[in-house]
């Protein structure tokens, strides 16, 4: 019983050591290959957003375009800088697709406006009970 007792310390120990060790890497940027191009989606975060996603991704695969990050936004969000500087992490994003309501279009445009992105952008209205 003594021998058991003592073994729960020792483990204790093994598993915060590996959890800090585990915790302290620092998350890697995607990488992007300089010779293709890729496509981004800023989707609202409803459920008939799901989709639009789906369809945009087919099409910009079919479009010759690899799939980059997807970033989704919460229904009423003013600000989009934060979001659209996680959308444009590599010069090699070529293609935003931009799903959500029509109403957040202009706070869209403003932030990749200040982002100076010069590809192509694309919208798909998301309409829903939540965005009407």
């Amino acid at each position: 019983m003594f021998r058991r007792l003592l073994l729960i310390p020792v483990i204790i120990n093994i598993l915060v050591v590996n959890l800090a060790a585990c915790g302290s890497q620092p998350q890697q940027a995607p990488q992007y290959d300089p010779a293709k191009k890729y496509a981004a989606f800023l989707v609202a975060n409803t459920a008939y957003s799901a989709d639009a996603l789906k369809s945009a991704k087919e099409k910009s695969t079919r479009d010759g375009y690899e799939i980059g990050p997807v970033v989704y936004y919460d229904p009423g969000t003013k600000d989009f800088e934060a979001l659209v500087t996680k959308l444009l992490p590599s010069k090699q994003i070529a293609l935003v697709w931009v799903s959500g309501s029509l109403l957040d279009t202009p706070n869209i445009q403003k932030a990749i406006a200040a982002a100076q992105y010069k590809g192509l952008l694309r919208y798909m209205p998301v309409t829903g009970p939540s965005n009407q």
